[in-house]
Protein backbone atom coordinates (compact mmCIF):
# COMPACT_ATOMS: atom_id res chain seq x y z
CA UNK A 1 0.00 0.00 0.00
CA UNK A 2 1.25 3.54 -0.64
CA UNK A 3 2.18 5.23 2.44
CA UNK A 4 1.67 8.81 3.38
CA UNK A 5 5.15 10.13 5.07
CA UNK A 6 4.88 12.61 7.63
CA UNK A 7 7.55 14.90 8.96
CA UNK A 8 7.39 17.08 12.61
CA UNK A 9 9.62 20.27 12.96
CA UNK A 10 9.87 21.54 16.24
CA UNK A 11 9.85 25.54 17.70
CA UNK A 12 9.04 27.53 14.77
CA UNK A 13 6.45 30.33 14.55
CA UNK A 14 4.19 31.09 11.85
CA UNK A 15 0.39 32.75 12.26
CA UNK A 16 -2.31 32.49 10.03
CA UNK A 17 -5.91 31.85 10.63
CA UNK A 18 -8.10 30.33 7.83
CA UNK A 19 -9.27 27.31 6.51
CA UNK A 20 -6.70 24.69 4.88
CA UNK A 21 -5.42 25.87 1.94
CA UNK A 22 -3.65 24.12 -1.13
CA UNK A 23 -1.49 26.07 -2.97
CA UNK A 24 -0.13 24.16 -6.22
CA UNK A 25 2.96 24.74 -8.52
CA UNK A 26 4.78 22.62 -11.22
CA UNK A 27 6.67 19.76 -9.30
CA UNK A 28 10.10 20.43 -7.73
CA UNK A 29 9.85 24.10 -8.72
CA UNK A 30 10.65 27.00 -6.43
CA UNK A 31 7.94 29.36 -7.97
CA UNK A 32 5.51 30.51 -5.16
CA UNK A 33 2.29 28.50 -5.32
CA UNK A 34 -1.12 29.49 -5.89
CA UNK A 35 -4.02 28.61 -4.27
CA UNK A 36 -6.58 26.05 -5.76
CA UNK A 37 -9.94 25.73 -5.89
CA UNK A 38 -11.34 24.44 -2.46
CA UNK A 39 -14.66 22.81 -4.42
CA UNK A 40 -16.53 21.78 -0.94
CA UNK A 41 -15.67 20.62 2.90
CA UNK A 42 -17.67 18.83 5.20
CA UNK A 43 -17.00 19.30 9.11
CA UNK A 44 -18.34 17.18 11.98
CA UNK A 45 -17.39 17.94 15.91
CA UNK A 46 -18.06 16.91 19.08
CA UNK A 47 -17.98 18.39 21.83
CA UNK A 48 -17.95 16.85 25.32
CA UNK A 49 -17.65 19.36 28.22
CA UNK A 50 -14.85 21.51 27.46
CA UNK A 51 -13.01 18.63 24.98
CA UNK A 52 -13.68 19.20 20.98
CA UNK A 53 -12.68 16.81 18.31
CA UNK A 54 -13.07 18.07 14.94
CA UNK A 55 -13.03 16.38 11.73
CA UNK A 56 -12.79 18.06 8.66
CA UNK A 57 -12.64 16.52 4.99
CA UNK A 58 -11.40 19.41 2.08
CA UNK A 59 -11.99 18.40 -1.78
CA UNK A 60 -9.50 20.17 -3.85
CA UNK A 61 -9.36 20.70 -7.84
CA UNK A 62 -6.99 21.50 -9.96
CA UNK A 63 -8.40 23.25 -13.22
CA UNK A 64 -5.11 23.87 -15.07
CA UNK A 65 -4.43 21.66 -18.16
CA UNK A 66 -0.27 20.39 -16.29
CA UNK A 67 0.13 17.97 -13.84
CA UNK A 68 1.46 20.35 -10.13
CA UNK A 69 2.73 19.63 -6.64
CA UNK A 70 0.83 20.89 -3.95
CA UNK A 71 1.74 22.27 -0.16
CA UNK A 72 -1.56 21.85 1.84
CA UNK A 73 -1.70 24.45 5.02
CA UNK A 74 -3.89 23.90 7.96
CA UNK A 75 -3.81 26.09 10.66
CA UNK A 76 -5.10 24.68 14.34
CA UNK A 77 -6.17 26.16 17.10
CA UNK A 78 -3.37 27.20 19.84
CA UNK A 79 -3.99 23.95 22.70
CA UNK A 80 -5.28 21.43 19.81
CA UNK A 81 -3.53 18.53 18.54
CA UNK A 82 -3.67 16.34 15.17
CA UNK A 83 -5.07 12.73 15.99
CA UNK A 84 -5.47 11.86 12.61
CA UNK A 85 -4.42 12.91 8.74
CA UNK A 86 -5.59 11.28 6.14
CA UNK A 87 -5.00 11.53 1.64
CA UNK A 88 -7.52 9.88 -0.81
CA UNK A 89 -5.27 7.99 -3.44
CA UNK A 90 -7.10 6.77 -6.38
CA UNK A 91 -10.45 6.43 -4.52
CA UNK A 92 -8.73 4.56 -1.50
CA UNK A 93 -8.37 6.52 1.86
CA UNK A 94 -4.71 6.55 3.09
CA UNK A 95 -4.03 7.25 6.99
CA UNK A 96 -0.51 9.33 7.53
CA UNK A 97 2.51 6.93 8.64
CA UNK A 98 4.92 8.12 10.92
CA UNK A 99 8.70 8.21 9.60
CA UNK A 100 12.16 10.02 10.93
CA UNK A 101 12.03 13.43 9.86
CA UNK A 102 15.42 13.37 7.69
CA UNK A 103 14.40 9.81 6.23
CA UNK A 104 10.71 11.14 5.25
CA UNK A 105 12.45 14.41 3.53
CA UNK A 106 14.38 12.19 1.16
CA UNK A 107 12.02 9.34 0.97
CA UNK A 108 9.42 12.27 -0.30
CA UNK A 109 11.64 13.85 -2.84
CA UNK A 110 12.41 10.36 -4.33
CA UNK A 111 9.16 9.64 -4.98
CA UNK A 112 8.26 12.84 -6.36
CA UNK A 113 10.91 12.18 -9.07
CA UNK A 114 10.03 8.62 -9.37
CA UNK A 115 6.46 10.06 -10.30
CA UNK A 116 5.00 8.06 -7.46
CA UNK A 117 1.89 9.58 -4.77
CA UNK A 118 3.90 10.75 -1.72
CA UNK A 119 2.85 12.92 1.14
CA UNK A 120 4.58 15.01 3.74
CA UNK A 121 3.22 16.62 6.56
CA UNK A 122 5.79 19.17 8.20
CA UNK A 123 5.23 20.80 12.05
CA UNK A 124 5.65 25.05 11.21
CA UNK A 125 5.34 25.94 14.44
CA UNK A 126 2.32 28.26 15.76
CA UNK A 127 0.28 25.06 15.24
CA UNK A 128 0.40 25.26 11.73
CA UNK A 129 0.96 22.40 9.65
CA UNK A 130 2.18 21.87 6.22
CA UNK A 131 1.51 18.91 3.93
CA UNK A 132 3.24 18.25 0.55
CA UNK A 133 1.07 16.36 -1.81
CA UNK A 134 1.72 15.18 -5.24
CA UNK A 135 0.83 14.67 -8.58
CA UNK A 136 -2.03 16.95 -8.38
CA UNK A 137 -3.50 15.60 -12.02
CA UNK A 138 -4.39 18.04 -14.76
CA UNK A 139 -8.34 19.07 -15.25
CA UNK A 140 -10.44 15.92 -17.02
CA UNK A 141 -8.09 13.78 -15.02
CA UNK A 142 -9.42 11.37 -12.32
CA UNK A 143 -6.95 12.57 -9.19
CA UNK A 144 -7.36 16.31 -10.40
CA UNK A 145 -9.48 16.36 -7.38
CA UNK A 146 -7.37 15.54 -4.23
CA UNK A 147 -9.63 14.87 -0.99
CA UNK A 148 -8.07 15.65 2.40
CA UNK A 149 -9.31 14.37 6.15
CA UNK A 150 -7.90 16.48 9.26
CA UNK A 151 -8.78 15.48 12.88
CA UNK A 152 -7.77 17.27 15.79
CA UNK A 153 -8.34 17.41 19.61
CA UNK A 154 -8.56 20.97 21.75
CA UNK A 155 -8.98 21.60 25.52
CA UNK A 156 -11.69 24.50 24.73
CA UNK A 157 -11.22 28.09 26.86
CA UNK A 158 -13.81 28.44 29.85
CA UNK A 159 -13.91 31.95 31.63
CA UNK A 160 -17.18 32.92 34.12
CA UNK A 161 -18.95 29.58 33.52
CA UNK A 162 -18.24 30.23 29.15
CA UNK A 163 -16.76 28.06 26.81
CA UNK A 164 -16.00 28.97 23.56
CA UNK A 165 -15.79 27.30 20.41
CA UNK A 166 -14.04 28.27 17.22
CA UNK A 167 -13.77 26.70 13.66
CA UNK A 168 -11.25 28.83 11.43
CA UNK A 169 -13.87 29.00 8.48
CA UNK A 170 -12.24 32.07 6.76
CA UNK A 171 -11.69 31.26 2.86
CA UNK A 172 -11.32 34.58 1.37
CA UNK A 173 -7.95 34.29 -0.78
CA UNK A 174 -7.30 30.92 0.28
CA UNK A 175 -9.03 29.35 -2.74
CA UNK A 176 -9.59 30.55 -6.30
CA UNK A 177 -13.31 30.81 -6.46
CA UNK A 178 -16.17 30.44 -4.01
CA UNK A 179 -16.69 27.12 -1.90
CA UNK A 180 -19.68 25.33 -3.86
CA UNK A 181 -20.51 23.71 -0.50
CA UNK A 182 -19.73 24.29 3.22
CA UNK A 183 -21.16 22.19 5.90
CA UNK A 184 -20.37 22.56 10.12
CA UNK A 185 -22.62 20.02 11.93
CA UNK A 186 -21.56 19.70 16.07
CA UNK A 187 -22.84 16.88 18.70
CA UNK A 188 -22.53 18.74 22.40
CA UNK A 189 -22.86 17.23 25.48
CA UNK A 190 -22.32 17.88 29.40
CA UNK A 191 -22.51 16.86 32.45
CA UNK A 192 -23.52 20.00 33.95
CA UNK A 193 -26.53 21.74 32.35
CA UNK A 194 -26.06 24.26 29.44
CA UNK A 195 -27.79 27.17 29.97
CA UNK A 196 -27.28 28.42 26.57
CA UNK A 197 -25.92 27.93 23.26
CA UNK A 198 -25.18 31.03 20.90
CA UNK A 199 -22.99 32.18 17.80
CA UNK A 200 -21.89 35.32 18.43
CA UNK A 201 -20.10 35.50 14.35
CA UNK A 202 -23.22 33.68 12.84
CA UNK A 203 -27.33 35.03 12.47
CA UNK A 204 -29.82 31.80 13.25
CA UNK A 205 -31.91 31.50 10.25
CA UNK A 206 -29.14 32.39 7.57
CA UNK A 207 -27.69 28.77 7.07
CA UNK A 208 -27.35 27.97 10.93
CA UNK A 209 -29.64 26.71 13.14
CA UNK A 210 -29.38 25.26 16.77
CA UNK A 211 -31.45 22.71 18.64
CA UNK A 212 -31.98 22.04 22.12
CA UNK A 213 -32.31 18.12 22.65
CA UNK A 214 -32.02 18.20 26.64
CA UNK A 215 -30.50 20.12 29.18
CA UNK A 216 -27.12 18.65 28.76
CA UNK A 217 -27.01 18.40 24.73
CA UNK A 218 -27.54 20.69 22.23
CA UNK A 219 -26.87 20.49 17.86
CA UNK A 220 -25.91 23.12 15.64
CA UNK A 221 -26.27 22.53 11.80
CA UNK A 222 -24.25 25.30 9.68
CA UNK A 223 -24.24 25.15 6.13
CA UNK A 224 -23.64 27.77 3.31
CA UNK A 225 -23.02 27.74 -1.57
CA UNK A 226 -21.37 29.32 -3.40
CA UNK A 227 -19.11 31.13 -0.34
CA UNK A 228 -15.85 32.88 0.42
CA UNK A 229 -16.27 33.42 4.21
CA UNK A 230 -14.72 36.92 5.78
CA UNK A 231 -14.87 35.40 9.22
CA UNK A 232 -14.30 32.38 11.57
CA UNK A 233 -17.76 30.57 13.06
CA UNK A 234 -17.77 30.51 16.76
CA UNK A 235 -19.60 29.15 19.48
CA UNK A 236 -20.26 30.34 22.78
CA UNK A 237 -22.18 28.23 25.58
CA UNK A 238 -22.62 28.81 28.66
CA UNK A 239 -22.49 25.56 31.96
CA UNK A 240 -24.24 25.50 35.17
CA UNK A 241 -21.36 25.74 37.35
CA UNK A 242 -22.49 26.06 40.97
CA UNK A 243 -20.09 23.18 42.56
CA UNK A 244 -16.63 22.01 42.17
CA UNK A 245 -15.98 20.35 39.01
CA UNK A 246 -13.15 17.67 38.33
CA UNK A 247 -12.71 16.26 34.56
CA UNK A 248 -9.16 13.82 33.56
CA UNK A 249 -8.66 12.13 30.04
CA UNK A 250 -6.07 9.55 29.92
CA UNK A 251 -3.61 9.10 26.97
CA UNK A 252 -2.01 5.94 26.57
CA UNK A 253 0.41 5.69 23.51
CA UNK A 254 0.30 2.12 21.22
CA UNK A 255 3.39 1.76 19.24
CA UNK A 256 1.47 -0.60 17.31
CA UNK A 257 -0.42 1.92 15.90
CA UNK A 258 0.88 5.55 16.98
CA UNK A 259 -0.19 9.00 16.57
CA UNK A 260 1.98 11.27 14.82
CA UNK A 261 3.53 12.67 18.02
CA UNK A 262 4.28 9.80 19.60
CA UNK A 263 8.05 8.06 19.90
CA UNK A 264 9.15 5.04 21.66
CA UNK A 265 9.56 4.69 25.33
CA UNK A 266 6.58 7.93 25.50
CA UNK A 267 4.96 6.93 28.84
CA UNK A 268 0.99 7.18 29.46
CA UNK A 269 0.25 10.70 30.75
CA UNK A 270 -3.30 12.08 31.61
CA UNK A 271 -4.87 15.50 31.81
CA UNK A 272 -6.49 16.69 35.04
CA UNK A 273 -8.61 20.08 35.17
CA UNK A 274 -10.47 21.68 38.30
CA UNK A 275 -13.26 24.06 37.68
CA UNK A 276 -14.34 26.10 40.51
CA UNK A 277 -17.90 27.80 41.23
CA UNK A 278 -18.45 30.98 39.92
CA UNK A 279 -20.00 32.66 42.77
CA UNK A 280 -18.31 31.75 46.38
CA UNK A 281 -18.16 32.75 49.76
CA UNK A 282 -15.41 33.94 52.00
CA UNK A 283 -16.69 31.37 54.72
CA UNK A 284 -16.73 28.31 51.62
CA UNK A 285 -13.28 28.49 51.62
CA UNK A 286 -11.56 26.38 53.24
CA UNK A 287 -8.16 25.30 53.87
CA UNK A 288 -6.45 21.89 52.32
CA UNK A 289 -4.33 19.71 51.27
CA UNK A 290 -4.52 18.26 48.35
CA UNK A 291 -3.13 14.65 47.65
CA UNK A 292 -2.50 13.34 43.95
CA UNK A 293 -2.54 9.44 43.75
CA UNK A 294 -2.13 7.70 39.82
CA UNK A 295 -2.37 3.84 39.84
CA UNK A 296 -0.44 2.49 36.79
CA UNK A 297 -1.29 -1.16 35.76
CA UNK A 298 1.55 -3.18 35.67
CA UNK A 299 0.35 -4.70 31.85
CA UNK A 300 0.56 -1.38 30.36
CA UNK A 301 3.84 -0.41 31.56
CA UNK A 302 5.10 -3.19 30.47
CA UNK A 303 3.62 -3.12 26.63
CA UNK A 304 5.12 0.47 26.99
CA UNK A 305 8.60 -0.79 28.29
CA UNK A 306 8.34 -4.24 25.44
CA UNK A 307 7.28 -1.86 22.38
Amino acid sequence: MIKIFTLLLISLHASLFALGALYARRPLSNTQGQPLWLTHYDAEVTITDQIAVTHVDHTFKNESSSRLEGVFVFPLPENAVVTELALWINGERVIADVMEKDTARAVYENIVRRQIDPALLEYMGGNVFKLSVFPIEPAGHLMSERRIEITYAELLPYENSQVEYRFFMKTANMSSKPVQRASLAVDMSAKKDILSCLSPSHTEGTGLGITRINSNEFSILYGNENTQEEKDFRIHYNLKNDAYALNQLTYVPDMNDPMFFDKSGDDPYFLLWATPPDEITRAEIVKKNIAFMADVPLYIWNRQRSG
